[in-house]
């Protein structure tokens, strides 16, 4: 079974990842997010350019990132590696049946650490590495 996910909708998750722990549980795994401040500049502009009437979040920056088709870089400490996906990436990585937990989760509003720390790693990996 594969899962449709509108690029908008992969977003909204990815956000709600980002806010309710997925990130900080990534970070004890020595994993971080590496944004440069250029990309995070632009984004944040277009970000309010579209919602003059608010201040934006971090995480909405994160996801104005994505919304403009670049990646989220993250960075493996242990691993020495870079992992990045981009939101097509993640919408693919999101289809595959494992997921359908987690999509049905977020699609019923409740997710978790848990849930945004697993979300990530799909989107990361395609599948969840770290237990």
């Amino acid at each position: 079974m594969r899962i449709l996910l509108e690029k908008e909708e992969a977003i909204g998750f990815i956000h709600s990842a980002l806010c309710n722990g997925g990130l900080s549980m990534l970070n004890g795994c020595d994993i971080t997010l590496n944004v440069g401040d250029e990309d995070y500049a632009q984004a944040k502009a277009e970000w309010i350019e579209k919602n003059p009437e608010f201040s934006p979040c971090i995480e909405d920056v994160w996801a104005q990132i994505l919304r403009s088709g670049k990646s989220l870089d993250f960075y493996d400490h242990e691993g020495r590696e870079g992992v990045s996906f981009t939101v097509e990436q993640a919408v693919e990585r999101l289809a595959v049946s494992e997921a359908v937990e987690i999509i049905d989760t977020y699609k019923n509003e409740g997710d978790d650490a848990d849930t945004a720390y697993e979300l990530l790693q799909f989107c990361m990996y395609g599948k969840v590495i770290f237990c």
